[in-house]
C-alpha cells in the first residue's frame, strides 16, 4: 500500500475540480437543449451528482488545507516536545511547597474502591529542558 501525503491529496482534489466544473458547464449546456423531459430529467439528476462531488470536493479542499496550516503551526510549536519554563528559584520553592501540601492532605483521601497504588516524589531538581 502506498503512502499518500495530505498534501498530494488536496493537489489532487485541487486537480480535479476543473474537469468536474467543465462536466457540470457540459452537462447545464444539455439542458438548453431540445430533449425530452424524461432525458432531460434524467441530466438533471447526474447533474446533481456532480454538484454534489463538487461541494464534498471544496469542503475537504478547504478542510484539508486548514487541517496543514494547523499541523504546520503545530510542528513550528515545538511538537512533540512538551514545553518547559524555567523560574526563578522562589517562585519553584512556592510551587514546590504548595505541591507538598496538596500531597499531605492528598494522603488523607482514600478511595472506597481498590486502586493502583500511584506514589508521588517531590524533588528539588528541576528537568533540564
Amino acid at each position: 500500500m502506498d503512502i499518500i501525503s495530505v498534501e498530494n491529496i488536496i493537489d489532487e482534489i485541487a486537480g480535479n475540480a476543473v474537469p468536474i466544473a467543465d462536466r457540470l458547464e457540459g452537462l447545464t449546456d444539455y439542458l438548453n437543449l431540445s430533449l425530452s423531459g424524461q432525458t432531460k430529467d434524467m441530466l438533471v439528476g447526474h447533474r446533481k451528482s456532480f454538484e454534489h462531488r463538487m461541494s464534498l470536493s471544496t469542503d475537504a479542499l478547504t478542510k484539508g488545507q486548514a487541517f496543514v496550516a494547523a499541523l504546520q503551526s503545530l510542528l513550528g510549536d515545538g511538537y512533540p516536545a512538551i514545553p518547559q519554563a524555567e523560574f526563578s528559584q522562589a517562585a519553584f520553592s512556592e510551587i514546590q511547597a504548595a505541591t507538598n501540601k496538596e500531597l499531605a492532605a492528598l494522603s488523607t483521601i482514600h478511595s472506597s474502591q481498590p486502586a493502583n497504588t500511584v506514589t508521588a516524589v517531590v524533588s528539588d531538581e528541576r528537568p533540564t529542558p
